[in-house]
């Protein structure tokens, strides 16, 4: 019988996938004809949709298909639409050479993501653009971690080692809150163990994450499947673990490496054209609206900072084998075959409920808290309106107030604004930079920072900015030691310029700018000299930010290059700084 089982299909697949997701075929629960010329399909039903998965599996893995494979796949699609009884078809997730080729055949395919390929013989990113990898896998060094591999023997055999991946594993999926696990999403890190690797990252207690690389023998390479982490494995774990896979695979011989498909959320105009109207929205549309969840360009940068050599254009094929056009019916068919293949499963478990509350708070437990405390604050003491006499009298900051009473208004003082619009345009901002300070520092650092901040910035602003002028200014001394403010500008102008040097090319002149920009800003809007005056502070602050930033950044480079020089024997993606550099 053409219909075959799993064990010819894993004998096929040995010789000839060549899609980096053929593995799948032997997890998801599919059906597989091979016809006379021996292309081989594999597909599943859903209602009146066959549903193809991928590329067949085609004698002799061609890269390339030539008019003596568009007479062959003619043949075998006309046997396998005969015995498989094809109504409506979609081939899902092929590439270009072979959506050309089903082209001629009738199919409608369009591009609906794409799949970097990693050359392993120069997989290491270089330049501004791979320095990110770089930092954090150096960064991941310095933490002490380190990267094994483990073979299906030595799992299978070890009884703990077994245990503690299913577990990263069940955490792992524990995160989700709809799985898909039909089709093509299926996965199961240990099923056909043998035929695949195993890259384990530990750091000094514990096992953090692993990767499994599935082999695609067609093109000498392997796609690097899964990254299963735990929920707070340490910065860089996942780019130490990624590149030193790809060195070792690349140093037992393997060409390439797939890094996995994105999804595109945006369709060139011209293919737009040639959907119907309510399938444009639903190909375009709803992948954008998609991505403010679920980050598919996010996932792209991401995979850029890795240095792939091509890539590849992911399509989907489809064909109404009673029409000679796709219709809005056809298509419309197909796209809820796919989403009921794909067996979208909610996990709505109290374990998801727990980690979906607590993850932010384990991120970013300052910037939630401060978050939370300032609109209580707004809340309970504006009402959300303007700030009642009472209260500046009673919280604000004013150098005239007795020094028993500093410490609690520099603090209460921070969390606290005039009106709506001092709160819109203060601390929505504020909490935004408080978010990205916290998740680019390290934690001791940064709540050093913003503690030191909170405590500290009213008595530095009275040492640098106020107390000279009694000496210098009497008058103006006393018209701004009684001079009450709050709100968290200075909070905001240190984290401006403390982010600003996670820029790399151009912070200097933005620091430049900004100054210039905090100076004459409040020169021409200040209707008092002494307002020009105590607003001069937010330009200190900000440049105050901008030093400590940077003087953290070259810390941090120090230790990368430190971490990256002493452990060349563990991470062998990073290169021997003895080495003559090659020539040119």
């Amino acid at each position: 019988m053409p219909f075959v089982a799993h064990e010819r299909v894993l004998e096929r697949f040995r010789n000839d996938a060549t899609n980096s997701s053929h593995f799948v075929w032997l997890l998801a629960q599919l059906k597989y004809y091979e016809c006379a010329n021996g292309w081989l399909f594999a597909y599943q039903r859903v209602g009146e949709v066959t549903l193809l998965a991928l590329e067949p599996l085609i004698p002799g893995a061609p890269a390339h298909y030539g008019d003596a494979h568009v007479q062959s796949f003619k043949e075998a699609w006309t046997e396998f639409t005969v015995q498989a009884e094809v109504k409506i078809s979609a081939f899902v997730s092929i590439y270009e050479p072979f959506s050309k080729l089903i082209a001629a055949a009738g199919f409608s395919c369009f591009k609906v993501g794409q799949e970097p390929w990693v050359d392993l013989k120069d997989c290491i990113p270089t330049g501004n653009a791979g320095k990110g990898v770089r930092s954090a896998r150096n960064q991941a060094l310095a933490a002490g971690l380190t990267v094994e591999e483990w073979s299906a023997e030595e799992i299978n055999r070890d009884h703990d080692k077994k245990h503690v991946l299913r577990q990263i594993h069940e955490e792992w999926r524990s995160t989700r809150a709809v799985e898909l696990s039909g089709f093509m999403n299926a996965t199961n890190p240990f099923h056909y163990m043998q035929e695949r690797r195993y890259f384990v990252l530990k750091s000094g207690r514990r096992v953090e994450s692993y990767l499994v690389a599935s082999p695609v023998p067609g093109r000498k390479g392997y796609f690097l499947e899964d990254l299963i982490s735990r929920h707070h494995a340490p910065r860089g774990a996942g780019e130490l673990l990624t590149l030193e896979s790809m060195v070792r695979l690349g140093e037992s011989g393997v060409d390439q490496a797939s890094l996995g498909v994105v999804s595109l959320t945006t369709m060139e105009s011209n293919v737009q054209a040639r959907l119907p109207g309510l399938i444009r929205f639903l190909m375009v549309q709803v992948p954008a609206y998609m991505s403010l969840i679920y980050n598919f360009n996010g996932m792209e940068v991401y995979r850029k900072r890795f240095k792939p050599r091509a890539w590849e254009a992911i399509h989907l094929g489809v064909k109404d084998e009673n029409s000679t056009v796709a219709g809005t019916v056809a298509w419309l068919k197909v796209i809820f075959a796919i989403l009921i293949a794909f067996r979208p499963r909610p996990r709505l478990t109290a374990g998801w409920a727990t980690n979906a509350i607590l993850t932010p708070l384990r991120r970013t437990p300052f910037t939630i808290c401060f978050a939370a405390i300032t609109v209580a604050m707004f809340a309970r003491i504006n009402h959300f309106h303007g700030l009642p006499d009472w209260a500046l009298a009673k919280y604000g900051f004013f150098a005239s107030a007795t020094a028993s009473e500093w410490l609690k208004r520099t603090v209460v003082s921070d969390l606290l604004y005039f009106d709506a619009k001092h709160f819109l345009t203060c601390a929505l901002p504020l909490f935004a930079l408080l978010y990205w300070g916290e998740r680019t520092h390290r934690p001791k650092f940064f709540l050093t920072l913003m503690f030191g901040s909170i405590l500290l910035d009213d008595v530095l602003n009275y040492w640098i900015l106020v107390k000279p002028f009694e000496h210098l200014n009497v008058n103006m001394f006393r018209h701004l030691i009684v001079y009450k403010d709050v709100g968290g500008s200075l909070l905001l102008a240190v984290l401006v310029g403390l982010q600003i040097c996670q820029f790399r090319l151009i912070r200097e002149p933005l620091v430049a700018l900004i100054t210039l920009g905090f100076v004459l800003g409040f020169a021409f809007t200040s209707e008092k000299f002494e307002w020009l005056i105590m607003n001069l502070n937010h330009a200190i602050f900000f440049v105050l930010g901008y030093l400590l930033g940077k003087a953290d950044f070259e810390y941090k480079r120090h230790l990368s290059r430190k971490a990256s020089r002493g452990k060349p024997p563990v991470a062998r993606s990073v290169k021997d700084s003895k080495q003559p550099k090659p020539a040119g």
